[in-house]
């Protein structure tokens, strides 16, 4: 089924709370007039509550289930329905992230 596709402008936040800026490797395309979202592209972690309580806390994604039809420059773009997870700086699994808002204009399976 097909879901919006991710662009810089999409709302994130990592399991904890923490807002999640979207850094893109691509300048090719966008979608509603910011870059849209490819498997690769970094995703940082801001404010994750979890930095003061412990030496482990949410500093990237990490994504899985990126659109099987659409790729942007040979990579695959990021949809609504694509699983974002949590990782520390080690990269050890935190935990899933939400993805909050994502323009609705543009749709990829």
């Amino acid at each position: 089924m097909a879901a919006s596709i991710l662009t810089q402008t999409s709302q994130i936040l990592c399991a904890h709370g923490g807002t999640v800026q979207h850094v893109p490797t691509q300048a090719r395309v966008r979608v509603a007039g910011a870059f849209a979202a490819v498997q690769g592209d970094t995703h940082v972690v801001a404010g994750c509550p979890l930095s003061s309580q412990s030496p482990s806390f949410c500093a990237t994604l990490f994504w899985t289930m990126p659109s099987t039809r659409v790729r942007i420059s040979g990579k695959p773009v990021l949809t609504q329905a694509s699983a974002p997870l949590g990782r520390d700086a080690a990269q050890v699994p935190l935990g899933p992230a939400s993805i909050l808002v994502a323009q609705p204009r543009v749709s990829a399976q």
